[in-house]
């Protein structure tokens, strides 16, 4: 037998990860020997030592070596798609393993982990009972049952399960509510964000941001692309409500030209329908993105644009003068309004 190495510090159980893995193996009719230990480990880590994710990637050792396995994940090779191809049985195939995984989760469990799949990137027990209604009871079943990971931040999904997870939520009709209440929980947290990002407060917020970027990434997507794809104009309202709360933070981090895309985006929509507020503060910061970003607050080491920072009040004011977003025709005064 191989002796799999103690931990040393790989961020999970490397022991038993590699036990289990050598055990998935030794299944498929494969022994793992001395030598594929490096590979072997490589594999634990790029799968976060996820008994499901370990239990998936041992059964391509019907076709591929130890190294070819590890190979293949660096190349982001999808588990359903290399395994449909090579290996024909139902037994063996890695959607079968999906399957059977799905079939022993209760149906509380399934809706909540279907639902989970929306996030992009780490969440937390808030953000999971807003968008998904799982409580702590259901997160605690869900990594018992290696769906989620527990972390130091929170909570994650590895995104080969995501994927398998996507489908399911798309099957059950749910996906438009479930997206919409994402963009709805990650408006309201970007807006809280803002005014925090300011001060003392700004280094902390500035890391939860961070924290949370994929998923805000994915609720602008879903809020701004796919509100103008549906025609929801309350959807797109809300990712312009979040593209507007994240433009400081894109500031501080120096990627406006990311904000600056969004709000290009938000121009081709139908933002003479939104509140007066959100098309002034829309335009405002799109024009100001467009400015040559040169200029550097030396006590705060923030970037500012040459023809200078758009406040509220400006806004405020502008917006109460009748300034209107016309697709066409850029800034006018909206008729009728002094």
């Amino acid at each position: 037998a191989v002796h799999c190495p103690a931990d040393k510090g790989l961020g999970f159980d490397q022991h038993g990860a590699l036990a289990l893995f050598a055990e998935q193996l030794s299944q498929a009719g494969y022994r793992l020997k001395t030598a594929d230990l490096p590979a072997a480990i490589r594999i634990c880590q790029r799968l976060d030592g996820m008994p499901l994710a370990l239990l998936l990637a041992a059964g391509w050792v019907r076709v591929l070596s130890i190294a070819e396995i590890e190979q293949a994940l660096d190349q982001g090779q999808e588990l359903a798609e290399l395994n449909g191809r090579s290996v024909q049985t139902k037994h063996s195939s890695i959607r079968a393993v999906f399957d059977r995984s799905w079939d022993l989760l209760s149906e509380n469990e399934q809706r909540a982990a279907r639902r989970l799949a929306v996030f992009k990137g780490d969440f937390d027990l808030a953000c999971a009972e807003s968008v998904a209604g799982a409580g702590l009871a259901l997160l605690a079943s869900l990594v018992d049952k290696s769906i989620i990971r527990r972390k130091e931040s929170g909570f994650s999904i590895h995104g080969f399960l995501r994927k398998y997870l996507e489908e399911k939520l798309a099957e059950s009709g749910e996906q438009h509510e479930v997206c919409d209440q994402f963009l709805k929980h990650y408006c309201a947290f970007a807006e809280q964000a803002e005014p925090e990002l300011v001060g003392h407060t700004a280094v902390a917020w500035l890391a939860k941001v961070d924290s949370q970027i994929n998923n805000l990434r994915a609720a602008l997507q879903w809020g701004i692309e796919e509100g103008l794809r549906a025609q929801s104009l309350a959807r797109f309202e809300h990712g312009v409500r979040l593209a507007q709360a994240l433009w400081y933070y894109w500031h501080l981090r120096y990627t406006w030209q990311e904000g600056w895309r969004w709000y290009t985006a938000c121009l081709q929509g139908p933002l003479g329908q939104l509140p007066a507020m959100l098309q002034v503060r829309a335009g405002r910061n799109h024009i100001e993105g467009t400015q040559n970003w040169t200029e550097i607050d030396r006590s705060t080491g923030v970037p500012i644009p040459v023809g200078g920072h758009f406040d509220d009040r400006e806004i405020s004011r502008d917006a109460q003068l009748g300034w209107r977003w016309r697709p066409d025709d850029g800034w006018e005064i909206a008729a009728g309004i002094e």
